[in-house]
């Protein structure tokens, strides 16, 4: 790899971190999704500096391109962040399965209370 390509591409990955740092600042994304794309973006900025590791591992693990492997841990983190995701969205329906049985609860009691209060007041009223 060339120097500039390494120089070009180490800049492009903190300038994402320190985007990813300005989000977290904000409030805009979570700290457990943050913390993976920064780990993420750590160990493609390790890769980059030192190009002969990637070569090192897939050499140790039986893969013939080193390529190869930068591909199957793409894919592999693909998986695991959509695994993730899933786990979380379910998280999310359920609560709102939670929330709307809550709301519907609530709801009729405001009617119950509502119909109790008029009856009382039509009562009071028949009494004067």
């Amino acid at each position: 790899m060339h120097f500039t390509t390494q120089i070009f591409i180490c800049v492009i990955i903190i300038l994402f971190i320190g985007f990813i740092l300005m989000r977290i600042k904000k409030g805009a994304m979570d700290y457990k999704y943050a913390l993976v794309w920064i780990v993420i973006n750590l160990i493609l900025l390790i890769f980059t500096l030192f190009p002969k590791l990637v070569s090192f591992f897939a050499r140790i693990l039986g893969i013939g391109l080193p390529l190869n492997l930068l591909f199957f841990l793409g894919i592999l983190a693909c998986l695991f962040f959509t695994f993730g995701l899933a786990m979380s969205y379910n998280k999310l329906k359920l609560k709102t399965y939670a929330l709307t049985q809550q709301i519907a609860i609530l709801d009729k009691m405001v009617l119950d209370l509502t119909a109790t209060a008029n009856n009382i007041k039509r009562d009071n009223e028949e009494k004067l």
